[in-house]
């Protein structure tokens, strides 16, 4: 009986593997075949797309390149929803113009399509853009169903309570349609929780506390973004003491951490579409960030739904897989494998299925 329990607990942690995946901020735009061939030795996991802020700028069609970004959309969004919270830059309307101009031709929405037919089992959670019409915003999500992608879960907007200076109501209002449209397709809608924990601030509580009470029996998820950093982990800073931040990482409860965030809300799922240490530069491809990588995956596997690493393939040195032109694997490459392994089920040779259901009463 011993044997059995062991065995169904292997098929338990199969079943279990699914949740860990990476946000695909940047994915698509470093994209090579390559890189897509090291993925494969990742698998199973999701992907959430658009990554981090360009949701707000993206309007993505089969027939609009890339993320579907324009002038419009950008010059319009970025003065209305502007957001060093989110992000910190000092001339945003010129990055997205920027980014704009290195759209491709393709629409990544097929090149995502294409990335899950080279592995099936990919799941993807969408970022809506709750900043255009709601006919439009539903656009992508139907293309990718019915192209045969896993949507799993789509979030209402990236670090929305930022872009809306924490004002729920405009927030319910901007996001209502395209809930609406989602809900009717039977997949789960998650909401953005403003920071908690040590970053606590008086405008996170009150958007957490309105957020909570929206979503009090409707059934809908939340979607945090714990990020790590000197608060947590005080040898994160320059110069980095290795022997201590390692000791410290260690020595965390990621558990304790994550079972306190949730408890401020009564939602129907939980998921984490970005996480990490920051900045990426501190300890990005050291051991450091390594051992945090795995301890975070793991104790992530165990408490969400969906927990994602931010990020998995970037110029940056938040890519699980990262570099401009040459491409490398992170230290956290390794890290997200060992978290993401599941208990493999060996048959003997010459021997099926059943055969070695028996020989395990045998021994």
């Amino acid at each position: 009986m011993k044997k059995i329990l062991i065995f169904l607990l292997s098929l338990s942690t199969i079943a279990q593997a699914q949740q860990l995946g990476f946000n695909g901020n940047g994915f698509f735009e470093n994209q090579s075949d390559s890189t897509d061939e090291w993925f494969g030795d990742l698998r199973p996991f999701v992907i959430r797309v658009p990554g981090g802020a360009v949701a707000k700028y993206a309007r993505p069609a089969h027939d609009r390149g890339g993320w579907g970004m324009d002038n419009g959309l950008i010059d319009t969004i970025t003065f209305l929803y502007k957001s060093q919270e989110e992000e910190p830059s000092g001339d945003i309307l010129a990055k997205w113009n920027r980014k704009l101009s290195e759209q491709p031709v393709k629409s990544y929405l097929d090149n995502l399509i294409e990335f899950v037919n080279l592995y099936p089992d990919t799941k993807v959670i969408w970022v809506a853009n709750i900043y255009i019409p709601a006919e439009l915003a539903i656009e992508p999500i139907d293309y990718l169903i019915a192209n045969g992608v896993d949507v799993v879960c789509v979030e209402m907007g990236n670090e929305s309570y930022s872009q809306v200076k924490h004002g729920f109501n405009e927030y319910v209002s901007k996001m209502t349609a395209i809930h609406s449209l989602v809900v009717e397709r039977g997949i789960p809608v998650s909401h953005p929780a403003a920071p908690l924990g040590g970053r606590q601030r008086t405008d996170h509580t009150q958007w957490n506390t309105s957020l909570n009470e929206y979503i009090t029996g409707t059934g809908d998820w939340i979607t945090f973004h714990p990020y790590f950093d000197g608060r947590e982990f005080p040898c994160l800073v320059q110069p980095v003491d290795t022997v201590c931040a390692i000791e410290q990482i260690e020595a965390f409860d990621f558990d304790a951490f994550f079972a306190d965030i949730k408890d401020f809300y009564d939602a129907s799922g939980y998921i984490v579409t970005e996480s990490n240490i920051q900045p990426s530069n501190l300890v990005g491809d050291t051991e450091v960030n390594a051992i945090f990588a795995e301890r975070l995956l793991l104790a992530g596997k165990r408490n969400f739904n969906y927990f994602c690493i931010h990020s998995g393939r970037t110029p940056d040195k938040y890519g699980l897989v990262y570099g401009v032109k040459i491409q490398k694997k992170n230290t956290t490459f390794e890290a997200f494998d060992k978290a993401n392994t599941v208990v493999k089920v060996v048959k003997p040779k010459k021997c099926g299925f059943f055969c070695w259901i028996i020989n395990l009463f045998k021994k």
